[in-house]
């Protein structure tokens, strides 16, 4: 089943062909990341200049209108739209913490987590106003 993922601020396809693209941050590196569209798959490729440590924080951009895709659910996390063949969108979060392999599914009421970290964010309310900071 093809999925489909959009920037949830301008709803433009992030993954027009094999891959999801995003744009990366992390201090003063700035660059192109490219993600697996399968959930629960952490395989990356970003620019060979881009250095990242296990533990760094990388904010995700929209590479079409720029918007910020942090997670308004946790600060830790980003967040997509996303589409199956033939179903309604859906959110899909993810953490923005370079190591931490945690996503979650959040469709009908119902959160699906993947990934070895998931339990780091157990008490994280996808439905809510989210976290205060």
């Amino acid at each position: 089943m093809k999925r489909s993922y959009f920037c949830p601020h301008c709803e433009g396809l992030l993954n027009p062909g094999t891959k999801i693209v995003l744009r990366a941050v992390k201090g003063l590196h700035s660059g192109l990341f490219l993600f697996s569209p399968q959930v629960g798959n952490y395989n990356l490729i970003l620019p060979d200049n881009f250095r990242l440590s296990i533990g760094d924080r990388v904010t995700f951009y929209c590479p079409i209108c720029g918007a910020d895709l942090s997670s308004n659910a946790n600060s830790e996390l980003a967040v997509l739209e996303c589409s199956a063949t033939g179903k309604s969108r859906f959110e899909v979060h993810f953490s923005r913490i370079f190591g931490k392999h945690a996503t979650f599914v959040v469709r009908d009421g119902q959160v699906q987590s993947f990934g070895e970290h998931a339990g780091y964010y157990s008490g994280v309310n996808f439905f809510g106003e989210g976290e205060k900071e």
